[in-house]
């Protein structure tokens, strides 16, 4: 069991974390359900992070740190680049809906 005082939280977030664990208790309890360990967000953060750290001419010691070939680390940069370029073409779009609709 994870102690809050070894999260660094106080002892005001003891009922907030009982009345969560009241909920999910009476919500699933007695069913079986799966949570996954979460290495997908584990992996996006460190895709991120190397694409954060990536400027064209540091490869090899991002391969290095990383433990990643070469075509693997471009591979990261560019998804990480095109999910970014996707995301504020959407945005653009949203704001040009709401100034046309309004």
């Amino acid at each position: 069991m994870v102690d809050l005082q070894e999260m660094g939280l106080g002892d005001d977030c003891e009922p907030i974390a009982l009345v969560v664990t009241e909920r999910i208790r009476s919500y699933w309890g007695g069913c079986q359900i799966y949570i996954p360990m979460g290495r997908c967000l584990e992996v996006s953060k460190k895709s991120k992070e190397i694409e954060a750290r990536f400027n064209g001419r540091n490869t090899r010691e991002l391969c290095r740190c990383y433990g990643l070939t070469q075509r693997h680390l471009y591979r990261v940069v560019n998804q990480i680049r095109a999910a970014r370029r996707e995301k504020l073409a959407k945005d653009r779009d949203i704001s040009k809906l709401r100034v046309f609709g309004t």
